[in-house]
């Protein structure tokens, strides 16, 4: 690569892939972040039939701030047990299993149409206030048709990988990743202006504009990425081994809901590997599920527990937002090259990190009194936003490159409990503690990170022991 500052510009622009897509898409999904607040006001105003004024100012009335936070809790655990959960789960393994033959562009597609459409049900919500009440809300899980969010981020991995080396996949996942950091974060604090200014109206419409955007640009600018995978093996595998893949890529295509894909991706999952690396392969799930669980949780309650504690307005919250996400991108662009490139850090340990870290960040964050005490705990999480990224990179080192949708699609199907557990478990503990200790669902997330992290250990453990025995191996043949 030319080092001068010309060449370097161009091999960033030559290299471009889902920056983009991940920039606009996160600007889209940012300005929707007053889906909260649209449920309080709706169900304030709409379901209980308070005046504007009281709504409006519902922090200075506690007792009419817990009815409604009661209510819209109660709402989100009715959402949770909707069976398009399951649908969601359902697409996802399907389109991930398919996409490891057929190519990764059009589940990318399939998966941003569900943002917009849970932009546009928001939208009709705004347009018809009074006509609609909360309960309409419930029309943005349609959304969960297409894969929506749970497919994006495995397909677009997916992508990554197949165009990838293994030894620059993770810091090249946590680059892309900031774009979504920057445009969700970034958006954030500008739907907390455009709010301020235009009210639910003007954000959603934005959301549906940089959307849309986001699909266009995948279909009319982004490569498919098979043929760069197909290139990339032939150079890696010997010709035997990459006959063999290509006669697998050969063989009969399937229809994209075929449940043969279901199968597929269960025995990518449990198939006995060689050194006992299936084992570590179901912890690294293990650990993402943990992951996944926590998030249900928190992402739902966090806006209603800072609006409690700190009489947080939704402006507040998205300056908040908008912090973290400035604390994600130091991680990923700062942090991360130094964490890879000159501490040489596995992912392993950068999951250790991660989970000890954010635990810490959650008790802080359960235990401040004053907003400035929040904002210092983001810096105990730092590499939070690169979580599943990292999981994810992990596990695609751990299979061959046309396993990667499978063995990624596989977490939904040992998932498919989670949005029937997490929402209510967390539904419930913030409903009974809301009066008393609102803060109880902190502490809860903390133990469970408390546990990703030992799990996190023992995979670290077995993943460095195969490894030497491999390199044994190598050098023995070697010789």
């Amino acid at each position: 690569m030319d080092c001068s500052w010309k060449g370097r510009v161009q091999y960033v622009v030559t290299n471009i892939t889902l920056e983009p897509v991940y920039l606009l898409a996160s600007l889209g999904l940012a300005f929707q972040g007053p889906e909260s607040e649209l449920k309080i006001q709706k169900s304030c105003q709409v379901d209980f039939g308070y005046t504007l004024e009281t709504c409006t100012n519902i922090t200075q009335n506690k007792q009419v701030q817990s009815e409604v936070q009661r209510h819209v809790t109660n709402l989100g655990i009715i959402a949770s047990q909707f069976p398009v959960s399951f649908i969601n789960l359902l697409v996802c393994i399907l389109a991930c299993s398919w996409s490891d033959r057929n190519g990764r562009n059009w589940m990318i597609i399939m998966s941003i149409s569900g943002f917009l459409i849970k932009a546009i049900v928001l939208l009709i919500n705004t347009i018809w206030w009074y006509e609609l009440n909360s309960y309409y809300l419930f029309l943005t899980s349609l959304s969960d048709l297409t894969g929506s969010g749970g497919l994006f981020f495995v397909i677009c991995n997916c992508y990554m990988a197949d165009i990838t080396d293994p030894s620059t996949r993770t810091k090249r996942i946590a680059f892309i990743s900031g774009m979504f950091s920057l445009g969700g974060k970034g958006g954030g604090l500008l739907s907390g202006y455009a709010f301020d200014s235009f009210g639910f109206l003007g954000c959603f419409l934005l959301s549906c504009a940089s959307i849309t955007a986001s699909l266009l640009y995948v279909a009319f600018a982004i490569p498919e990425s098979l043929e760069t995978r197909n290139c990339r093996l032939k150079t890696i595998l010997s010709e035997e081994e990459y006959q063999e893949y290509l006669g697998r890529q050969e063989e009969k295509q399937r229809f994209p809901l075929h449940p043969v894909h279901i199968k597929d991706t269960l025995a990518s999952a449990l198939k006995k590997r060689e050194h006992g690396l299936r084992t570590y392969i179901l912890m690294i799930i293990f650990s993402f599920l943990l992951e996944n669980f926590i998030n249900r949780g928190e992402f739902s309650h966090i806006y209603m527990y800072l609006k409690r504690t700190l009489d947080f307005e939704y402006s507040d919250y998205a300056n908040y937002v908008a912090f973290l996400g400035g604390i994600a991108l130091f991680s990923k662009y700062i942090c991360f090259p130094i964490f890879i490139d000159v501490l040489h850090f596995d992912d392993t340990i950068l999951m250790l990190i991660d989970t000890i870290g954010t635990g810490i960040q959650s008790v802080l964050v359960a235990l401040a009194t004053q907003t400035w005490m929040i904002y210092v705990a983001a810096f105990a999480g730092i590499t939070d936003s690169s979580s599943n990224e990292i999981m994810r990179s992990l596990l695609s080192k751990q299979v061959p490159l046309d396993e990667i949708g499978k063995i990624l699609g596989s977490i939904r199907i040992f998932g498919l409990i989670i949005p029937y557990t997490a929402g209510p478990l967390f539904g419930f503990l913030y409903r009974e503690t809301v009066e008393t200790a609102p803060n109880a669902f902190l502490f809860l997330i903390a133990a469970i990170f408390g546990l990703s992290a030992m799990n996190m250990a023992f995979i670290r453990r077995g993943i460095v022991k195969i490894e030497k025995i491999r390199a044994m191996e190598l050098r023995a043949v070697e010789s």
